[in-house]
């Protein structure tokens, strides 16, 4: 009887040291992905579309943009802040007689806007 307690305990030590072994083990397993993931993770942070969108050249922004507001004015040729928008964008570009057609179609919307003083003085000094 005393033979049979005495292999049951060893028995059961085996399981408990075997249940450790692999409670350890699992644990190790786990934290390590925990770290490789944490790290991908940083390693990845990037603003929205920063990886995707090159950095153009400032003259092509204003290129753009002029196309961008000449078409759309075609479109709403009525619209006030679009016109502003084309005129000071024109000016950037060293577009003035283009930027004076533009202003003044705008004057003829808002003849009051402060907008257009500015531009008008912004157009004078350049």
């Amino acid at each position: 009887m005393e033979k049979k307690s005495t292999q049951h305990l060893n028995t059961n030590r085996s399981l408990k040291v075997n249940h450790y072994f692999y409670l350890c083990c699992s644990a190790i397993v786990i934290l390590l992905l925990c770290i490789i993931n944490l790290e991908t993770f940083f390693r990845n942070q990037k603003v929205l579309g920063a990886s995707i969108q090159k950095e153009e050249e400032p003259t092509n922004n204003i290129k753009r943009d002029v196309s961008y507001w000449k078409n759309f004015l075609l479109i709403n040729p009525t619209y006030f802040d679009g016109w502003v928008e084309l005129t000071k964008l024109e000016i950037e570009s060293g577009n003035f007689e283009e930027a004076s057609v533009s202003l003044q179609k705008a004057k003829r919307i808002d003849p009051n806007s402060l907008e257009i003083t500015n531009l008008e003085q912004a157009l004078f000094i350049k």
